[in-house]
């Protein structure tokens, strides 16, 4: 299964659509053989995906339904709302906007459930466009404004991460430069050390001498 997956990702990215389908939907059948099903629910996916691209939007809508339903399967609920945002994108380009309304509540709802700051942003930032799409532009601005506060929220975070892991960066080159600076003084106690007993050494010979 992973080198199936290896072989339709490359024909995949190198821009063919019908051969790594084929291919993911022979990774499918050896998966379910062995009843792996987040390999399932991947393939279903990726194969959304490909039909997405290339707009063939009810096939990537069959594809879509079946990784949703792997996922409730699996009761993974950041599985199922990706699956449900992958849905709600689908039928907003066939303006099935109703059943695109319904997928977004769902996938909001369970953003909500997993504090999931990254998921919420792209459900406002689909809800933003789907109002705007059905005119309802007070609706639409709402959602904006959700999504450019959280955007800005997740910014400052992320932000606040980099600042830390630079400082964490400084702090282990202050430590080795410290490290090193204590080798080299201890190097050069020991040289002290050394010359000391032998000039110690040379004193002695020269008063045995005398």
């Amino acid at each position: 299964v992973f080198h199936l997956n290896k072989a339709a990702t490359i024909y995949w990215v190198n821009g063919h659509s019908q051969k790594p389908i084929e291919i993911f939907e022979q990774a499918i059948k050896q998966s379910s053989k062995i009843g792996n099903l987040n390999a399932i629910k991947t393939f279903y996916t990726n194969i959304g995906l490909i039909y997405t691209d290339n707009e063939d939007f009810s096939k990537a809508l069959q594809a879509f339904s079946k990784s949703l339903e792997v996922s409730r399967q699996m009761n993974r609920k950041s599985d199922i709302a990706a699956s449900l945002l992958n849905l709600a994108n689908v039928h907003s380009e066939m303006n099935n906007f109703n059943e695109a309304l319904k997928n977004l509540d769902e996938a909001t709802s369970l953003g909500k459930d997993l504090n999931d700051e990254r998921l919420l942003r792209s459900c406002y930032s689909l809800l933003a466009n789907l109002y705007e799409k059905l005119g309802n532009t007070q609706k639409s601005a709402e959602y904006f404004s959700l999504f450019t506060t959280i955007s800005r929220k997740i910014q400052r975070e992320e932000a606040r991460a980099r600042e830390g892991e630079a400082k964490k960066i400084v702090d282990e080159a202050k430590s080795k430069v410290s490290a090193i600076e204590l080798a080299k003084q201890a190097t050069e106690m020991e040289l002290l050390d050394k010359q000391r007993v032998l000039e110690e050494t040379e004193h002695t010979l020269e008063e045995l001498e005398q």
